[in-house]
């Protein structure tokens, strides 16, 4: 079985897997009892459970965490990795989706 390519923004963020991020994590996945190490395998693309995956993770983190927090956790430059397509495909809310495609949009132009 093949396992899926590393995220470039786990790369990043493993410099920065702070406490602040981990606890962050720990809010979306509420409902996982994942040990630590497991949740940070995923977050970087290198692991998923049954149910849970990088994408499922990312999507989590953007319908429950503030825009100015991720931001503050990730960064302008790294959010837009949170916006893909990938990602945005488990936001089921429509509308929401829809906001997200947007925001990506105006990112890319700046």
């Amino acid at each position: 079985m093949s396992r899926p390519d590393p995220s470039p923004l786990a790369g990043v963020i493993m410099d920065r897997f702070t406490s602040e991020l981990k606890r962050e994590l720990r809010k979306v996945i509420w409902d996982y009892d994942i040990p630590d190490d497991e949740v940070l395998s995923i977050f970087k693309g290198e692991k998923k459970t049954f149910s849970l995956t990088r994408e499922k993770l990312y999507s989590r983190l953007l319908l429950s965490v503030s825009w100015y927090r991720l931001l503050d956790l990730f960064g302008l430059q790294k959010i837009t990795e949170l916006l893909s397509e990938d990602v945005l495909k488990y936001i089921w809310i429509a509308e929401l989706r829809e906001r997200f495609r947007y925001v990506r949009k105006v990112l890319n132009e700046l």
